[in-house]
Order: C-alpha cells, then sequence, then structure tokens
C-alpha cells in the first residue's frame, strides 16, 4: 500500500504495521504474537487499521498529513471479535458480530472516541486446557434474558482452526434465531486459526495438526459440564469442518448432530494437485518424516482404524455431509465415499450440489439451498 503524500509504503508483518520512508523503516504497530491486522485502508488524509489484540477489537487511525502525530485509538466495548467495515469515503462505518445487526456511525477521523460500545450477547471466556488457555466466544439464553432460569438443554458449536483464517463473521440470522429459541451457541478459538496470531495458526499444523481437534473437545467438556446442556452440536465449513470430524472421531460421544460443509476427509493421498498451502498446513504426504502425523489426523484413516467399541457409540448420531461437484478445492467424490462409509456405523445424509462451490462460496442459489439445508438439519 503506497500514500500519495509522502511515497510512504505501509506493510502488514507479524500483526504489526510497518511503514518505510525512502530508507527509513519504522512500526506504526509493533509486531506481536497474540494480534491479527484485520483491516487496513487509506480514507482521505488517515491511514485506517483494525487490529484484533487478544480477540479484543482496537481501531487505529493514523495522519498521512503528520505520521509523528500519535494515532487516535478507539476500543470497541465489550472486547471481542467484530466485523468492522469503513466506507471508501470514510464517512461512514458499519460494525457486527454474528449476532447482532449491523450498527451504523457517521465518521469523524478528527474527533474518533476513545471507546464506543457495541451491544451483544456474545461474549468471550478464557478456559482452561492441558496446552493452555483457550478462547470461547459464546452466547447462552442467560445472555438474552438474563432473568431466566430456564435449564437449556443444547449448544452448538462452529470452529475453523486452520490456514491461520480469523472465524469470526458478519451477523448471521440463522445464528440469532438459534439463540432466541433457546439454544447455546459457541465459536472455539482452536489452534490452527488466525484469530490470535502467526504463532497460534502454526501450533495446529502439521505434527500440531490435531491441536486444532484437541481443542475443540476440550471446549465441549467445559461447555457440557458449566452449562448444563446434554446436546452438543455442530458445524463446520471447509477445513472448519475437518477439524470437528476430527475431535467427532475422537470422541463421538461427545456429540449429538453434526454438519459437516466440504470437509477434507482424505490428507494422506499423495497429489500432485495439493496447492502449497495445503503443504503448509497438512504436512508434505510425500515425506516420510511426515506422514506419521497426517496419518493420525486423517479422517479417513481415522474412521477406519476406530476400536469396535467406539464404532458402535456412532449409532446414535445424525451426520450431514455437504459438498458440490464443481468443487476445485475438496474432492466431491471423496466426501461421498466418506459419508458411505461412515453410514455403516451412523445416520448419514449426504446433499451434493452440481454448481455451489466449495462450501457454498459461489454464493447462487444451489449454495443458498445448501445453506439453509445446514440449519433445518441442526434445527430438526
Amino acid at each position: 500500500m503506497d500514500t500519495d503524500s509522502e511515497k510512504v509504503e505501509i506493510d502488514i508483518a507479524d500483526g504489526g504495521v510497518v511503514a518505510t520512508f525512502g530508507d527509513k523503516t519504522v512500526f506504526l504497530l509493533p509486531p506481536t504474537d497474540t494480534a491479527v491486522v484485520r483491516n487496513i485502508q487509506l480514507v482521505k488524509d488517515y491511514l485506517v487499521v483494525v487490529r484484533w489484540e487478544r480477540l479484543a477489537t482496537v481501531l487505529y487511525t493514523f495522519s498521512t498529513v503528520d505520521w509523528s502525530k500519535a494515532p487516535s485509538i478507539t476500543r470497541f466495548m465489550p472486547a471481542r471479535p467484530l466485523v468492522v467495515r469503513i466506507s471508501t469515503d470514510g464517512l461512514s462505518m458499519t460494525i457486527e458480530d454474528p449476532v447482532t445487526e449491523p450498527n451504523n456511525f457517521d465518521i469523524d477521523f478528527e474527533n474518533m472516541p476513545d471507546e464506543i460500545t457495541i451491544p451483544s450477547p456474545l461474549h468471550i471466556v478464557e478456559i482452561p486446557t492441558p496446552s493452555g488457555g483457550l478462547y470461547i466466544q459464546i452466547a447462552t439464553p442467560r445472555d438474552l434474558i438474563p432473568s431466566s432460569t430456564e435449564r437449556f438443554g443444547q449448544i452448538l458449536v462452529t470452529a475453523y482452526a486452520g490456514f491461520g483464517i480469523c472465524l469470526p463473521m458478519g451477523f448471521n440470522q440463522h445464528v440469532r434465531s438459534w439463540l432466541d429459541a433457546s439454544g447455546s451457541w459457541a465459536q472455539v478459538f482452536a489452534r490452527g486459526g488466525g484469530e490470535l496470531g502467526h504463532r497460534w495458526h502454526l501450533s495446529g499444523t502439521g505434527p500440531g495438526s490435531l491441536a486444532g481437534a484437541e481443542d475443540i473437545l476440550s471446549a465441549v467438556e467445559i461447555l457440557r459440564s458449566k452449562t448444563i446442556c446434554n446436546k452438543v452440536l455442530c458445524y463446520g465449513f471447509s477445513h472448519g469442518g475437518t477439524q470437528l470430524l476430527r475431535a467427532f472421531l475422537l470422541r463421538p460421544e461427545y456429540f449429538t448432530r453434526l454438519v459437516f460443509w466440504s470437509p477434507v476427509v482424505e490428507t494422506c493421498e499423495p497429489r500432485n494437485t495439493w496447492p502449497e498451502p495445503w503443504y503448509l498446513e497438512y504436512g508434505n504426504p510425500k515425506d516420510p518424516a511426515q506422514r506419521e502425523a497426517m496419518r493420525l489426523a486423517c479422517p479417513t484413516h481415522m474412521l477406519r482404524h476406530m476400536h469396535d467399541e467406539m464404532s458402535h457409540s456412532l449409532a446414535k448420531h445424525s451426520v450431514l455431509f455437504l459438498s458440490s461437484a464443481d468443487d476445485d478445492r475438496v474432492s466431491p467424490n471423496q466426501i461421498a465415499n466418506f459419508s458411505l462409509e461412515l453410514s455403516h456405523f451412523a445416520d448419514v445424509k449426504f446433499q451434493q450440489a452440481k454448481l455451489a462451490g466449495h462450501a457454498g462460496l459461489n454464493g447462487n442459489e444451489e449454495a443458498t439451498a445448501q445453506h439453509c439445508l445446514l440449519w433445518k438439519f441442526l434445527c430438526g
């Protein structure tokens, strides 16, 4: 990114923001292992940066007219991951989370407030796990109605935990409807994702490929014990589906109903078509030194080598797999074959679209239909 005033070059590095003035390079925001830059753009005479710092959303506004001037800092409260969008003309800002409809604000970059409050039932909880602290974003019926004494019986869990991707997304009416119907909902920020910085992502790759699934199981254990729920449902897209599938195959008794949309189910088979990021994420299947970790984390291998008593426990579960014939990332045939194998033990449904794209990325009618099917299945 270049600015026009002084030909300043702006880059993102290790959770920080770097400015280069000719031969001089300075950090506008210092690098850190626990932060990730979510949004950076030039608007009028300002450089605007949105960064998650241990999942707290912070907005920095730098003057491109006077780089020596300290930035204004706006924190969003309560502290949690938010989607922050700023209009290209810099006149308005939209803020949302998965359960809160978009909030629109007028912007005055010269007089940005120190704090902006965004009401939402979502909150961040840190739980202890064998590998250290783990963050969960959660909402329960009591968060919607504090005076409620209802003992809620089900919780819906989702996660991504891969490719350094930050999971939190914008408003989703289905999630809000789930909460309004007295269900609980939780996002697990498991190792492998990008919500807590580059190191957090690396800890869930290659030899650590099962770390994300282990974090999901730790979270589910806590949720089952603390929220008095007897049903755990889950859904995951793409790599998130893979992580949840691994967790399910490790401890099927933890779950009741599950949806996997375009998960990777085969990570041991050498494939010349794998893009480079896959080697970085899963390991190199042609490298004997990496094959053992990949084998242990491969859903197909895990299913075929389950102990008899564990495979029998799968009979209590309802599972939906979604894929699309035009998926250019994950083989729909592999998902179909995996679904068939799992159907020998569990109640499995498989639905394949023709042109929905990978995990519905095409955004067409077929993708919308699959998205609706996902939520209908979970609520059924």
